[in-house]
């Protein structure tokens, strides 16, 4: 036999897990130029599938699909175009050109 205490409980728990809003999908992650001196970011995505490049103005921010956080990476360059080449990175960083290459964050990556 079914203890009466029981029932209650139950038919409560049910009745809020239907009143729960569904879930969200997970927020794009957003890139933003912070560059010093006014100079435009260059953004280059190392995605599975190849490489998307693209540029942002200073105070600039956009959200963009297809890179998962986490296990993507991006080359950003201050000033001079980038293209995704982790070598000419590391020389424009050598000549203080603000260049390096990082992991995709769920946030704000710049």
């Amino acid at each position: 036999m079914r203890s009466p205490l029981k029932m209650p409980i139950i038919s409560t728990a049910f009745a809020l897990a239907l009143q729960a809003e569904p879930a969200q999908p997970p927020s794009l992650p957003v890139f933003g130029c912070d560059a010093p001196g006014g100079r435009t970011c260059y953004f280059t995505l190392l995605l599975p599938g190849g490489a998307q490049s693209f540029s942002l103005q200073p105070g600039s921010r956009r959200a963009v699909t297809g890179a998962v956080p986490g296990r993507d990476s991006y080359v950003v360059s201050f000033g001079v175009p980038n293209y995704g080449d982790v070598s000419r990175c590391r020389s424009m960083a050598a000549m203080s050109r603000g260049c390096e290459r990082k992991i995709v964050d769920a946030g704000y990556n710049d």
